[in-house]
């Protein structure tokens, strides 16, 4: 499996990218975004601006009516890859080579690539035009008011790139500053690029015959500054790569 991902490594440079610096304009409100019901996205997560892992993901409603995912991320530095299917709590987890499914439960229901906050109180920038996809959108930014920071958080940014004709989101940015005890400045970057706006995307359960009975591990009890602005499908990612890091110091 790992090799029929090496060919996505050049999504870790364009979506990166810095977008172009304009003159930020201060705004009242963002538009409300309007997100797909179904399509498809790619992701790309970074610590202190170094790339940890990419993937791809499509996502739609379940025939059971729950909100459905279908994932497949690469981990650099462990040189793994790890396909999960997402319906509603549960979760279904494969790695590698491995032709059976292990579950994941229970785990919050997929939550999208980008987080549901409060915005009264926060500082809300128009930050330019830019062309992803071919469509022209254009990038607001939210900051996020330091009286509602979580402990060991300094600044967190949430950009999103919303379409000129109907605002829908064509990529989210978030980023988060921060200090850990043992690695210091601590900067978390997550980047998804979305695609295939409300196109067909068929997603359900594996196979019952390919399950098995015992259970994935469970990130839900792993905390990281940061982590609270990044949808918690992404967490085992991040989790794994600082504690590499924390213990390489």
């Amino acid at each position: 499996m790992i090799k029929r991902f090496t060919t996505v490594l050049f999504v870790t440079g364009w979506l990166l990218i810095a977008a172009p610096v304009f003159a930020a304009e201060r705004v009242d409100t963002i538009p409300e975004p309007k997100f797909s019901a179904t399509g498809r996205s790619d992701y790309v997560f970074a610590i202190n601006k170094v790339v940890i892992g990419y993937g791809k993901a499509e996502f739609a409603p379940c025939a059971s009516g729950q909100d459905c995912a279908h994932t497949v991320s690469v981990d650099l530095r462990g040189n793994q890859v790890t396909e999960t299917i997402a319906v509603g709590s549960t979760e279904y987890v494969r790695q590698n080579n491995e032709r059976r499914w292990k579950t994941r439960t229970p785990q919050p229901p997929f939550e999208g690539f980008f987080p549901e906050l409060p915005l009264a109180d926060d500082l809300h920038y128009r930050i330019g035009d830019i062309e992803i996809n071919g469509v022209l959108t254009t990038q607001y930014q939210l900051q996020v008011s330091p009286a509602r920071l979580p402990a060991g958080l300094t600044a967190a940014n949430l950009n999103l790139f919303l379409a000129r004709s109907d605002n829908t989101v064509y990529k989210t940015q978030v980023t988060t500053l921060g200090a850990d005890p043992k690695l210091g400045t601590l900067e978390i970057e997550s980047v998804v690029v979305f695609k295939d706006h409300n196109q067909p995307v068929v997603i359900g359960p594996p196979p019952a015959g390919l399950v098995d009975a015992a259970s994935a591990h469970a990130f839900t009890d792993e905390a990281f500054a940061g982590g609270q602005f990044l949808p918690s499908w992404a967490a085992p990612l991040f989790v794994r790569e600082l504690a590499h890091l924390r213990a390489s110091r």
